[in-house]
């Protein structure tokens, strides 16, 4: 490479020694190059190149070198190849550059095979006097999928054993490949390990948030150990019901507390529901609306709780057991039958409920 006039200054601080020592140091470099293009390089590459689309999938390894260019290094080796010869030429128009080069490899999960590689490139920069008197720089590393601060550390880390005493003087970069490798898939997993703790975290979050969203069944148990009775019934009498969204939230709230019954629209509203005795005092709460259990009618709404009948045999359930499937499954089920009055009637005559609902929705009724 013809020198520039720094250059020149440079080399003339340099005696004969120093100067064989560097061009030997130089001529390992590049055969190190050579090595590294049969290991990571491909036959379509073409030996030792730009890297480019094609290299630079994540399923693929390759080897470039980003600068200097292909002709400057052919010169270089013609100049290493005319030394000694041409000894006095050298020492005036030739100066070690510094090589810059990318490996490219692909990173797999231990932890997921299923899912696709990542690609990951490591730059590094190796000086004149490498591996003699230079170390090897890690310039950056580029992974798909890692954070800045995990690229950052991993690069950290390979510096620190590129310049270590135990890799002085030896030809490093499979070393810092392999290396890089290792570092950045550890990297990748343990972010993974993250990401499932996250989302095992999240699934418990909302398991736990449906568990107490009425009360939860560990308060149930602590409560019924309190003396309370297991069961429940509530008749609920609201002014009326003609929102088609409000109909849903109510089924959707019941359902959610595992709760069996009835829901009547229109005017009057009814709503009757069983179950624990917890999850029905959870759902009367919904009903009251307030800041915790937002979303029910609120105070300016015309309702009462007009019936609430406690027992703690489970033979006493009417609205589940006539729920019950042909296997004898009881689902938590409320149905919303509508405006009328008469199907709720024929409901209630089926469960055997029928005099509740006289005396706690009609006889109300009557009496308006």
């Amino acid at each position: 490479f013809p020198m520039d006039s720094q250059q020149q200054e440079q080399q003339s601080h340099y005696d004969d020694d120093d100067e064989e020592e560097l061009l030997e140091s130089f001529q390992r470099t590049l055969e190190e190059m050579d090595v590294l293009e049969a290991i990571y390089g491909s036959e379509e590459d073409g030996g030792i190149s730009a890297p480019t689309s094609s290299t630079l999938s994540s399923s693929s390894s390759s080897f470039s070198i980003v600068n200097p260019s292909p002709s400057e290094l052919e010169q270089a080796r013609e100049w290493l190849e005319s030394y000694p010869d041409n000894r006095s030429n050298c020492s005036k128009e030739f100066a070690i550059p510094t090589i810059h080069v990318q490996i490219q490899f692909p990173i797999s999960s231990t932890l997921d095979k299923e899912q696709e590689s990542s690609s990951c490139n490591i730059h590094c920069q190796l000086p004149p006097g490498y591996p003699e008197r230079a170390t090897c720089r890690v310039a950056l590393i580029q992974v798909e999928a890692l954070p800045r601060a995990a690229k950052d550390e991993i690069t950290a880390a390979l510096n620190q054993k590129s310049s270590s005493d135990e890799w002085m003087g030896e030809v490093v970069l499979l070393q810092l490949a392999e290396l890089c490798h290792e570092l950045a898939r550890e990297a990748l997993e343990e972010q993974q390990k993250q990401q499932q703790q996250q989302q095992q975290q999240q699934q418990n979050g909302r398991a736990q948030q449906h568990s107490n969203s009425f009360g939860g069944r560990q308060q149930q148990q602590a409560r019924q150990n309190d003396g309370n009775p297991r069961w429940s019934r509530r008749w609920i009498w609201v002014h009326h019901i003609t929102d088609a969204n409000r109909c849903k939230s109510i089924v959707h709230e019941a359902r959610q507390a595992r709760l069996s019954g009835y829901l009547k629209s229109g005017y009057p509203g009814v709503v009757v529901v069983e179950g624990s005795h917890v999850d029905c005092d959870e759902f009367v709460s919904f009903i009251k609306g307030n800041k915790s259990r937002p979303g029910g009618f609120e105070r300016n709404w015309g309702h009462h709780v007009r019936g609430h009948i406690d027992f703690d045999r489970e033979e006493e359930k009417r609205l589940m057991v006539a729920s019950k499937d042909a296997v004898g499954n009881t689902p938590a089920i409320v149905e919303h039958i509508g405006d009328d009055l008469a199907a709720l009637g024929k409901a209630c005559r089926d469960c055997g409920i029928d005099n509740e609902l006289k005396e706690y929705v009609l006889q109300h009724k009557g009496g308006s």
